[in-house]
């Protein structure tokens, strides 16, 4: 009965996160958009004209400054659900991509990653940015390949729509743009980055049920850690790697959840080992709460020590 429930609540909590992980229609963008200018038509130009601005106090303009620092535009790609602290290596001789990493650099920006979700396939509307630097890039002369070797950073979300990127130089409409320039167009995005972003606080239950849940992160990564060696002697070696790599557990609810994901699932690189947790690093992106992270953290370290124990087979 506890398996089952289990399996339940994992399920459960990745559909309702993943719900609200898609990219806004432009659709229901437009009709907002069109409810507003009609509601600022009904003042009169003469009550316009006598209205003052609100006035704003020092918090009020320090949360405005703070909104804006966290909205940035980069390019974007669509690869894979990554959570802050994985390290990837990509490798392309794609036009696209080559020319997505010179704008990066020229720019002195960021590459902002997202995958899709599991379920249905559609990208999400939240990722990370990956930071780049020459320092991070390699070029092979005689494949005209370009690698990226990167770890990830900032959670954000996609605001609004992409579009398509094309040489500054273009300025034609994009049906009229040369085959060649599409074929080196890239898409960029408004994103909001959210790592920083006030959550609601927890009440005071739920606040006490997130902490015994993140009381028993420790023994269960300890189990898992056990029987995933126990089992397969050279995963020794590559846990203690990936250890290394995602560092100590951390303190806080939100980043100890996102770094038991990182555990679960490796990054891309890794994907040659034995896959023995389901994919829950989409969720644990799309979570709006330190509980639903916890949650998802708890019941997915469960019923993976459960499958590599052989209890309860996920796969």
């Amino acid at each position: 009965m506890f398996l089952t429930r289990q399996s339940q609540v994992i399920s459960c909590l990745l559909m309702m996160a993943m719900a609200s992980a898609f990219v806004t229609a432009p659709l229901k963008t437009k009709q907002a958009l069109a409810r507003s200018l009609e509601s600022s038509t009904l003042l009169k130009d003469s009550e316009r004209d006598e209205a003052a601005p609100l006035p704003l106090s020092t918090a009020d303009l320090q949360r405005l400054m703070s909104m804006k620092s966290r909205h940035m535009t980069i390019p974007l790609l669509i690869m894979d659900a990554v959570v802050p602290g994985q390290t990837i290596s990509f490798e392309s001789a794609d036009p696209k991509f080559l020319h997505l990493v010179n704008h990066v650099l020229e720019e002195d920006s960021e590459i902002g990653m997202i995958g899709l979700n599991p379920h249905t396939g559609q990208p999400l509307n939240v990722g990370v940015t990956l930071p780049v630097s020459p320092e991070n890039v390699m070029f092979n002369p005689n494949t005209g390949a370009v690698t990226v070797h990167v770890q990830a950073k900032r959670r954000f979300e996609v605001q609004g729509e992409p579009w398509l990127h094309h040489n500054d130089d273009d300025e034609e409409e994009e049906d009229e743009l040369p085959s060649s320039s599409l074929e080196a167009a890239f898409y960029m995005a408004d994103v909001e980055l959210i790592e920083d972003r006030q959550e609601e606080a927890l009440a005071d239950d739920v606040a006490v049920a997130t902490q015994n849940l993140a009381d028993q992160i420790p023994d269960l990564v300890g189990e898992w850690v056990h029987h995933l060696v126990a089992t397969n002697r050279a995963e020794a070696l590559r846990m203690e790697s990936r250890m290394m790599e995602l560092g100590p557990l951390p303190s806080s609810w939100r980043d100890q959840a996102l770094w038991v994901a990182a555990l679960l699932n490796p990054a891309q690189g890794a994907k040659t080992e034995e896959k023995v947790c389901l994919e829950i690093r989409p969720a644990m992106l799309s979570c709006h709460t330190n509980y639903e992270r916890m949650v998802l953290a708890t019941a997915a370290l469960q019923s993976s020590i459960d499958h590599v124990s052989g209890k309860k087979r996920l796969f």
